[in-house]
C-alpha cells in the first residue's frame, strides 16, 4: 500500500461495518447491488433502514470474486482534499491502484481538485477487470465540487468497475440523466422494509420469540417494515409476558424508538424544521399550502423539500410530490413531543387545519379535526348544516 495515500485516514473508515448476527439474508436485495449489466447503483433511505448492512453483506459475498474499495464518510469529508484522501485510501486499500494522488498545494487542492484528479482515476481504473467502489454515508456530503468529481466519475466509470452509493438522502449525481440511459439500478426504502416473513424471521433471531401470524401482520403495519424498529420492538420482546399485547401496543412513543429516532434523526434537523414538523404532526397528510395553514408559515413547501431531502420518514402520496405523509413511529413520535412540549398549541392547530379543509371542501376532514381538537360545538354546527344540506339535495333528487 501506498503510505501517503493512507495517511490520516482512519482504516476503520475503510472497512464494511461488520454484519450483525441477526441480519436477514436478502438475497434479491444483494443481486440488485452492483448488477454487471448496469454501472452505477444508489441506495437512498432514511436512517435504520439497512443501507449500510446491504453493502457489507454484499461486499463480504464478493470476497475472492473482485477487489471492492469500500469508503465509510463522515462529517470530516466534506471537504474536497479530505474526500478525495478517503477515496483513494480505500482504492489503495483493495489493490485497485492509480497513480492519482491529493495535491498538496493550496491552489490546487481546493474546489477543483476533481478536475486532475477523476480523470486519471477513470484512465486507471479502465485497466481493472473488475472491481467495485462503495460510498457509505454520502448525506455527509454537501460540497459541490466532490459532487461534480462523482458525477464525472459515474458518468464515466469504466466497464469493468461498479459504482455504489448509499445515503440517507437523494445524492445531487445527476441520478435523472444515468436512469435516462439505463446505468442506474435504485432500491430506495420501500425496497429495504421487511416484509412479515422477514420481520417474523428478524424477531426470532434477536428475541427468540416466534410471533402468532396476525401479531408478525400487526409488526409490519406498525413499523412498516422499518428494520430498524423491528428490531428495536424485537430487542424489548425478549422475556416480555404479552407479546401480542406489546405489538398492540408498540408505537413512536416507545422509548426506544424515541431514543433512536431523537439521536440519528430529529437532532440532525434545523431548528425550523424540527418545529414546522411537530405542528405538522397533528396532518394525516400533508401539502405545503395545508401545512402553512396550520403552521402560519410562508415557507411549506420549502420545508417539505428539505425534510424529504433530508432523508426524513416522508412518504410521497402523489407522483407529482405535493402530498405526503409521515411514516407511522415518526408521526408517533412527533405527536408524542408535541403534546410535551407544547399541548396547548393542539387544539388551535386542528382548529386552523379545519378551515383549510373547509375552505377546499373538505368536509369530512374538518369535522375530523374539530373533533380531534375538542371544538364539539363548531364540529356540530358543521355536522348538522351537512345533513341539512344533504336533505335538500335528496328532497331534489
Amino acid at each position: 500500500m501506498r503510505g501517503e495515500i493512507n495517511d490520516g485516514v482512519l482504516v476503520t473508515k475503510l472497512q464494511p461495518p461488520s454484519v450483525p448476527a441477526a441480519a436477514i439474508v436478502r438475497s434479491h436485495l444483494t443481486r440488485r447491488l452492483a448488477p454487471p449489466d448496469c454501472p452505477v447503483t444508489v441506495v437512498v433511505a432514511p436512517a435504520g433502514f439497512g443501507k449500510s448492512t446491504l453493502l457489507a453483506q454484499w461486499s463480504a459475498a464478493q470476497a475472492g470474486v473482485m477487489p471492492v474499495a469500500f469508503a465509510g464518510l463522515d462529517t470530516a469529508d466534506d471537504d474536497p482534499a479530505a474526500f478525495w484522501a478517503t477515496l483513494l485510501a480505500a482504492l489503495d486499500r483493495a489493490g485497485l491502484e492509480t497513480s492519482a494522488v491529493v495535491p498538496q498545494s493550496p491552489q490546487v487542492a481546493g474546489a477543483g481538485i476533481w478536475k486532475s484528479l477523476a480523470p486519471t482515476l477513470v484512465n486507471d481504473l479502465a485497466e481493472a477487470e473488475a472491481g467495485a467502489i462503495l460510498i457509505d454515508d454520502y448525506h455527509y456530503i454537501s460540497n459541490e465540487s466532490i459532487h461534480a468529481g462523482i458525477r464525472f466519475l459515474l458518468d464515466n466509470t469504466p466497464s469493468g468497475i461498479r459504482m455504489v452509493v448509499a445515503s440517507r438522502r437523494e445524492p445531487p449525481l445527476g441520478l435523472a440523466r444515468l436512469r435516462a440511459g439505463g446505468r442506474l439500478e435504485e432500491i430506495r426504502a420501500a425496497d429495504l422494509a421487511l416484509d412479515d416473513s422477514e420481520c417474523a424471521v428478524l424477531v426470532e433471531s434477536v428475541a427468540g420469540v416466534v410471533l402468532e401470524r396476525s401479531d408478525v401482520e400487526s409488526l409490519q403495519r406498525r413499523t412498516e417494515g422499518w428494520p430498524a424498529g423491528v428490531q428495536l420492538a424485537a430487542l424489548s420482546l425478549r422475556g416480555h409476558p404479552d407479546p401480542a399485547a406489546f405489538v398492540l401496543g408498540f408505537a413512536g412513543d416507545h422509548r426506544h424508538v424515541a431514543d433512536y429516532l431523537t439521536s440519528e434523526v430529529v437532532s440532525h434537523l434545523s431548528a425550523d424544521l424540527r418545529s414546522f414538523l411537530l405542528r405538522c404532526s397533528v396532518l394525516s397528510r400533508l401539502s405545503a399550502d395545508l401545512c402553512n395553514a396550520v403552521t402560519g408559515s410562508r415557507d411549506g413547501a420549502r420545508l417539505l423539500v428539505e425534510a424529504e431531502e433530508a432523508g426524513l420518514f416522508l412518504v410521497p402520496l402523489d407522483m407529482h410530490r405535493r402530498w405526503f405523509r409521515l411514516h407511522r413511529l415518526f408521526a408517533d413520535w412527533l405527536a408524542h413531543r408535541l403534546a410535551t412540549e407544547a399541548a396547548d398549541q393542539v387544539p388551535e392547530l386542528h382548529r386552523s387545519a379545519a378551515a383549510w379543509y373547509l375552505e377546499n371542501g373538505m368536509i369530512d376532514d374538518a369535522i375530523e379535526h374539530l373533533l380531534t381538537g375538542c371544538h364539539w360545538g363548531e364540529a356540530g354546527q358543521l355536522i348538522a348544516a351537512e345533513v341539512g344540506r344533504l336533505s335538500v339535495v335528496g328532497r331534489s333528487v
